[in-house]
């Protein structure tokens, strides 16, 4: 579980700050996005067990 976590963080920093760098313009609706995706994703993967 701790692993998942750690590599969820990880995944999140850095495409994150991708992102933020790649499209400063959309950068607002790229983190409401990515926030989703990867809460529903950690959610179905790591956050039940």
């Amino acid at each position: 579980m701790k692993l998942k976590e750690f590599l969820w963080i990880i995944l999140i920093i850095i495409f994150g700050t991708n992102l933020l760098g790649v499209g400063n313009e959309f950068s607002r609706e790229w983190q409401i996005t990515w926030t989703l995706i990867c809460t529903l994703g950690y959610t179905l993967t790591g956050g039940k067990e």
